[in-house]
């Protein structure tokens, strides 16, 4: 579904973020939350004569400078509802995993004010993009 429906799937993948988010909350134990930050899959990359699997968007870039921006304010989901409009032509296989971490971050009410967001890095040596 992630692929076909990725748009469709943000507010139930919200909903399923601030479920994990009271969850985590409720724990005594620390909880490390880790997701996926591979981002679009249709960089243009031809090595040797191959060509990318999953084709060249020209909205690549573009999704991959929304989902950097979100990474620096991981609770607004505004930019990740936005970002899922390119998802059919970028496919990124890590969005899902961002919009749950989001949810659960919005849950727990984690915000500028409690944590900071670091992107170190964000690039794309294939054909697809990733962040960290």
């Amino acid at each position: 579904r992630r692929l076909t429906e990725g748009a469709e799937m943000v507010p139930e993948l919200l909903e399923l973020g601030h479920v994990l988010g009271e969850f985590f909350h409720n724990m005594q134990e620390k909880v490390l939350i880790v997701a996926s930050s591979d981002l679009a899959h249709t960089h243009d990359h031809n090595v040797e004569g191959h060509p990318t699997p999953f084709g060249k968007s020209e909205k690549a870039d573009v999704f991959d400078d929304m989902l950097e921006r979100w990474a620096h304010n991981p609770t607004d989901s505004s930019i990740l509802v936005e970002a899922s409009k390119l998802l059919n032509e970028t496919i990124s296989c890590g969005f899902t995993g961002m919009v749950m971490l989001c949810g659960s971050l919005q849950q727990l009410q984690m915000d500028k004010d409690t944590w900071t967001a670091n992107v170190h890095i964000r690039s794309h040596p294939t054909y697809y993009g990733m962040m960290a």
